[in-house]
C-alpha cells in the first residue's frame, strides 16, 4: 500500500533524478564540442572543459547510476544517530530519576535540613503555619529549588536567599494585609513579598489569613510562570 508519505517521497525522487539527467545532458553538450572541435579552438574553453563540465557530468551520472546507494547509506546513518540520541536521553531521564527520587515534600525537607542557620528555621515556621491553614493545600517543588504551596492554584512560594527568606505571594496584590506583613514588591500590580531576615519575628496568626485569604479562587490561573526575586 503506498502512503502519501511514500508518495512524496517517490515523487521528490523522480525530481531529483530528472534535475540530475538535465544536468548531465547539459554539461556533455560542451564536451561534445571540445572533443569535435578545431584542435586550433580547442584552447579557448579546455580549462571550463576539464575542471568544470567533465567533473561535474561524471558526478551526475554517478548519482544517477549509484545514488540510490548512497541515499540508502545515508538513511541508514542518520537512523542510527537518531536511535543513539533517543538512547542517550532515556539513559540521562533514568539517572535524573534514579539520582533524584525524592517528591516534592521530602524536597523541601532536605532544603531545610541543609540550611542550618536561622534560615531553616524560618522556613519551616513558614511551611507549618501554611499547612495548618488548609489540609487541601499542596507542596509543590518548582525552578530549579523552590518550595511552593497551592490550592486551586499558586498561594506562595518560598526562597532561602543569602542573608533572609522570601515568601512571596502569587497574588499578593489583590489580598487584604491589615497587618502589614508584606513589605517587599509593594509596586507591583500582582505579587507581594514578605522579607524575613535574622531580627525577624513570624506574626503566625497575621501569615495564616494571608494564606487562607490566598487559597482560593482568586489564585486559579496563576502558578505557570516562574516568579522573579522582588
Amino acid at each position: 500500500m503506498v502512503t502519501s508519505a511514500n508518495a512524496t517521497n517517490i515523487v521528490s525522487r523522480g525530481i531529483t533524478r530528472s534535475i540530475f539527467r538535465c544536468v548531465h545532458i547539459i554539461c556533455g553538450i560542451p564536451i561534445l564540442g571540445y572533443i569535435y572541435d578545431s584542435p586550433s579552438d580547442t584552447h579557448n574553453y579546455a580549462p571550463s572543459v576539464r575542471y568544470v563540465f567533465l567533473p561535474v557530468l561524471l558526478l551526475s551520472g554517478l548519482w544517477m547510476w549509484k545514488g540510490h546507494v548512497l541515499r540508502r547509506l545515508i538513511s541508514k546513518r542518520s537512523a542510527k544517530q537518531n536511535a543513539a540520541a533517543k538512547l542517550l536521553a532515556q539513559k540521562r531521564d533514568n539517572n535524573w530519576r534514579h539520582k533524584d527520587p525524592m517528591n516534592p515534600s521530602q524536597r523541601i525537607d532536605q532544603l531545610i535540613a541543609d540550611l542550618t542557620d536561622l534560615r531553616g528555621k524560618t522556613l519551616a515556621s513558614i511551611r507549618k503555619s501554611i499547612l495548618e491553614v488548609d489540609r487541601e493545600i499542596i507542596e509543590e517543588w518548582k525552578w530549579m529549588g523552590s518550595p511552593v504551596w497551592s490550592r486551586d492554584g499558586m498561594i506562595a512560594v518560598g526562597n532561602a536567599l543569602k542573608d533572609k527568606v522570601k515568601l512571596t505571594f502569587s497574588n499578593g496584590a489583590s489580598l487584604p494585609d491589615p497587618d502589614k506583613l508584606f513589605n517587599a514588591g509593594l509596586e507591583g500590580n500582582k505579587w507581594r513579598a514578605i522579607d524575613l531576615f535574622e531580627v525577624d519575628q513570624i506574626n503566625e496568626r497575621a501569615l495564616e489569613n494571608l494564606v487562607r485569604a490566598g487559597g482560593g479562587s482568586l489564585n486559579r490561573g496563576f502558578g505557570d510562570e516562574p516568579l522573579g526575586v522582588l
